[in-house]
């Protein structure tokens, strides 16, 4: 298995079409006392669903992001976006994505992995990424690996959404 950097030329515009499977959702209770507020992340079943979206590499609002590919014998088993953030001295994971026959196999980890050690040789502070909050197999993942919720947005979602419990969460790690 080897990861390396895509070639933005051949692979601008790359199409990924993903989708997940969903029995539960995240959502953040909010507390509000005198003196404090608490957030609290709560997981939550919800009724079984699936959701399609496809994201595109390189896209133009990605401005100067990176990619990498994970290949296995030959086929490209795994692909990660990312975005050095100069105004926050972040790392943003715009895409991190496991092809189906590969996860559980320690693809995804190993991509994380590629995106922290990438963060710290260009002295970042943080390492982030956007998780709805419905997609629990991804939440879970990035919470075993250490990620931690560093902020939500409530009103960042399309249609009925909100009502449907997704929205964005932020999760990530201080480096």
């Amino acid at each position: 298995m080897k990861i390396a950097e895509l070639d933005r030329q051949k692979y601008g515009g790359l199409e990924i079409a993903a989708g997940y499977d969903s029995a539960a959702c995240y959502d953040m209770r909010v507390r509000s006392g005198s003196a404090v507020t608490s957030f609290e992340l709560v997981k939550n079943p919800c009724p079984r669903f699936h959701r399609e979206y496809r994201r595109q590499l390189f896209a133009k609002d990605h401005g100067a992001s990176r990619a990498f590919g994970l290949w296995d014998q030959g086929r490209l088993a795994a692909v990660m976006e990312i975005l050095q953030d100069s105004k926050t001295d972040r790392t943003e994971i715009l895409t991190l994505f496991v092809d189906e026959p590969y996860r559980r196999r320690g693809f995804g980890r190993m991509m994380l992995d590629k995106a922290r050690e990438f963060a710290r040789g260009e002295n970042r502070r943080a390492v982030i990424m956007r998780i709805d909050s419905c997609n629990s197999g991804a939440v879970a993942f990035a919470l075993s690996q250490g990620l931690r919720v560093m902020g939500f947005d409530l009103t960042e979602a399309e249609n009925d959404d909100r009502e449907n419990h997704v929205y964005p969460l932020l999760l990530g790690q201080t480096l």
